[in-house]
């Protein structure tokens, strides 16, 4: 069963910010209910008030958080290769979209009706393949790369320091210039 996330528009532009990860945890136990190899969508909320399609994560792992975990019990990880997330900018309004699911979405606000434990809802086939064709044409996200762990890791494994550190500074790994506290 494929599945809708609403992600918070702070949430999502502090993320990106830190840099993506490429796995939801969360409360709400239907997170779990996702199988290897189908979606979870996400939209999020712009700074301008409209919603854009903000990512695709095409499951590949399914794992239980530690007791007390400040995001909920449950995880999911979105495979690598398969997985994107999407420019938000430059995209129109997906309300209308996101509504005609039938998810019983009818807060005035759309975010409003995905709060809590809401925030994950069951998709239909039809609007699975609805997300697929709307999302063909979207831009990918440039900050939402990873570091290409091949390389990393054989550099790390032949001891080249200085590879290392030129891997790191000049591969666009999508961080934000911000300090970290």
């Amino acid at each position: 069963m494929d599945l809708l996330y609403f992600w918070r528009g702070d949430n999502y532009r502090r993320d990106l910010d830190y840099g993506v990860g490429f796995h939801l945890n969360q409360a709400n136990p239907l997170l779990h209910d996702v199988g290897i190899g189908e979606s979870l969508w996400s939209f999020t909320r712009k700074a301008d008030g409209r919603y854009a399609l903000a990512a695709e994560l095409v499951i590949s792992a399914k794992t239980m958080n530690p007791h007390g975990f400040r995001y909920g019990p449950y995880r999911v990880w979105g495979d690598l290769r398969r997985s994107r997330y999407f420019g938000i900018e430059g995209q129109p309004d997906i309300s209308t979209l996101v509504r005609s699911f039938g998810l019983k979405a009818k807060a005035g606000v759309l975010g409003r009706s995905f709060q809590g434990k809401a925030a994950v809802r069951a998709l239909h086939v039809a609007d699975h393949m609805r997300l697929l064709a709307y999302a063909e044409p979207l831009p990918l996200e440039p900050r939402a790369r990873l570091l290409p762990e091949e390389r990393l890791e054989a550099l790390l494994l032949a001891g080249d320091e200085n590879e290392v550190a030129r891997l790191v500074r000049d591969e666009p790994s999508g961080l934000a210039a911000i300090p970290f506290t």
